[in-house]
């Protein structure tokens, strides 16, 4: 039976200072939803990511963690493991289980032949990116496969999780910080003319998530061209 106190997204947010040092490493009582609950989804609300994009792509995921109920979406890695967030309870995804890779491949539309992969530090930037794409990624198709490497830097594993795929475009969408940077520059001299990098487009920002979060500001300050 789960003895923690239930926080809406309101009082979680007025809270947040002590939570975002929740230590998840003592969460119990899991349970994994097929959908995200309305307080997981409230607590979303100010990344400015849909809801209809939370819906199609992740889970819901509650436990008792340090006498607080929470409530986090979550998709799954490759290896079965967890990737769990909320915009108040961490700062970046946390794993449960297993580190892995997430791969989404999806099916290109009829006569298509050139192949397409868009490659994303977290899946918080993914989901920002559904989120963004009708009004800013327009020529980026949106049948384009997807690797998110949470955390996984072993380039080994990357091609493993793609199989033998040889994308003829691979779109770069990785966090500003020193790291990402290395590693945009790293896949850039490995693909050459194949890769684009798309950093221009959130480039006042430290990463994706943190440009949707203003989107209604930089989209009225400036027209943003891919």
């Amino acid at each position: 039976m789960s003895t923690g106190k239930r926080l809406g997204g309101k009082e979680a947010a007025a809270k947040g200072r002590f939570l975002n040092h929740l230590n998840f490493g003592y969460a119990k009582h899991i349970k994994v939803r097929e959908k995200p609950s309305e307080d997981a989804l409230e607590q979303m609300q100010r990344t400015n990511i849909s809801k209809e994009v939370i819906d199609r792509y992740c889970n819901g995921i509650e436990f008792d963690c340090m006498s607080c109920m929470v409530h986090a979406i979550c998709m799954k890695n490759l290896n079965g493991g967890l990737e769990i967030y909320s915009d108040i309870y961490c700062q970046s995804p946390v794993t449960f289980g297993k580190k892995g890779l997430t791969f989404i491949k999806r099916k290109p539309k009829k006569d298509v032949q050139d192949s397409h992969l868009l490659l994303f530090a977290d899946y918080i930037d993914f989901l920002a990116y559904e989120s963004l794409h009708g009004q800013i990624f327009k020529e980026i198709p949106e049948w384009s496969d997807v690797l998110i490497l949470n955390q996984v830097t072993n380039l080994n594993a990357w091609m493993e999780a793609i199989g033998n795929e040889d994308y003829d475009h691979i779109y770069l969408l990785l966090p500003l910080s020193t790291a990402g940077r290395t590693l945009s520059k790293t896949i850039e001299e490995l693909y050459k003319s194949s890769t684009r990098n798309c950093s221009n487009i959130y480039s006042c920002f430290p990463r994706l998530t943190d440009f949707a979060r203003h989107k209604d500001t930089m989209l009225n300050a400036s027209k943003i061209k891919l």
